[in-house]
């Protein structure tokens, strides 16, 4: 034996396909929560659904609407919803600055 073998390692299943790395097989998804999944219309092809998912009483339908999904899904990652861009804030003047305008502001009336 050689390797990592040799010194008792057990060498870990390798995933099917590069997309086992970040998404699930869709018989692992939990039901009742929005998740994010790839579907397949009966093409080769998968694609990804621009809106999230969740599996109802052994049905997939749209987490938001409720409406059945018309393809099937095939994998599923947790859907993580991100928030509009925030405004960029102004920079605030130090407090001795604010202070130093007050006092300022002051001596001339």
């Amino acid at each position: 034996m050689r390797g990592s073998a040799a010194l008792g390692h057990k060498r870990r299943e390798m995933p099917r396909s590069r997309i086992e790395i970040y998404w699930k097989r869709i018989e692992t998804a939990p039901a009742g929560v929005a998740v994010q999944v790839r579907v397949t219309d009966g093409s080769d092809h998968d694609y990804l659904l621009p809106y999230p998912c969740k599996l109802m009483d052994g049905t997939w339908v749209n987490a938001a609407s409720g409406t059945p999904l018309a393809v099937r899904p095939t994998y599923w990652k947790l859907y993580v919803e991100t928030l509009p861009g925030k405004k960029v804030w102004k920079r605030r003047p130090p407090a001795e600055l604010c202070l130093l305008a007050i006092a300022l502001w002051g001596c001339l009336f």
